[in-house]
């Protein structure tokens, strides 16, 4: 079965909610006004490793919104970011406009574990990765679902 690894903006004083600012909170933005060397370069390994993605309504929306027309900009990232599979987990969304996206719904612990499933019996390395605002992954049926928390 597939790993599930879940990561997470946050800051050493608790704040997680809108890391790139596209909310418009009052601490919105705070990942791109504090850029980590390290930071960036995990997350271009962890979407490297990465088969599909697992997110949440709002992250998926800003993601899908931003990421098409930045793939020239973005060089491999950017093409990864298109190209791979993306589960979002919504009750409201009903419709997917960002490419090879998949909306589930229903039961989320059977829904994780089938994906799981699908990813480990297809090519790649079979990992999902949860990341975003925690509002998703608090969603997860438990810590045994992830193969690892960042």
């Amino acid at each position: 079965m597939g790993k599930l690894v879940v990561t997470e903006f946050i800051t050493l004083d608790g704040i997680i909610e809108d890391p790139g600012g596209a909310e418009g909170t009052e601490h919105g933005g705070w990942s791109f006004r504090h850029p980590a060397d390290e930071g960036q370069v995990f997350k271009g390994e962890e979407l490297e490793r990465a088969d599909a993605q697992l997110l949440g309504r709002v992250t998926y929306e800003g993601f899908a919104a931003a990421w098409p027309a930045m793939e020239e900009t973005a060089g491999d990232f950017g093409k990864k970011m298109n190209a791979m599979p993306k589960v979002v987990v919504s009750t409201t969304l009903t419709e997917a406009a960002w490419n090879n996206t998949t909306i589930i719904s229903g039961n989320l612990a059977a829904e994780v574990a089938a994906l799981r499933g699908r990813r480990r019996a297809g090519p790649g390395t079979g990992r999902v990765t949860q990341g975003g605002p925690g509002r998703a992954a608090a969603h997860l049926p438990s810590v045994q679902e992830c193969g690892r928390l960042s």
